[in-house]
């Protein structure tokens, strides 16, 4: 677990592609919005995979070390559905988000720009 903690934790530490701009002569608007665009995808998009991934995982060996227990057995599948519920929730805040930023900062809706 400590190994797949640091897999994702030191991959995601790098700024460069969160902060839109090189210096402070070249930040304006229109990057501070693309910044805000920046934090809401990984809050909302990258992040949640992550604690999904882990969640799905613990409960899942969790429903193994308990299988002769049924009380056990009920609570961890109440928890596998209130994950996945949770993530769909997080998905619907990230496109409300998205679509807000879109529109701000006056781009085109399409598809393309909720997933890049």
């Amino acid at each position: 677990m400590l190994a797949l903690g640091s897999i994702f934790i030191g991959g995601g530490v790098s700024a460069a592609g969160l902060v839109p701009c090189e210096g402070i002569d070249d930040c304006n608007f229109d990057t501070l919005i693309l910044l805000l665009n920046n934090i809401a995808s990984f809050i909302f998009f990258r992040l949640p995979i992550i604690l999904l991934v882990v969640f799905f995982a613990w409960n899942g060996i969790n429903l193994i070390i308990y299988r002769d227990r049924p009380a056990f057995m009920k609570l961890f599948k109440k928890n596998i559905w209130n994950v996945l519920l949770g993530y769909l929730l997080v998905v619907g805040a990230y496109l409300l988000v998205k679509t807000f930023i879109t529109i701000i900062a006056g781009q085109d809706l399409t598809f393309k720009v909720f997933f890049n």
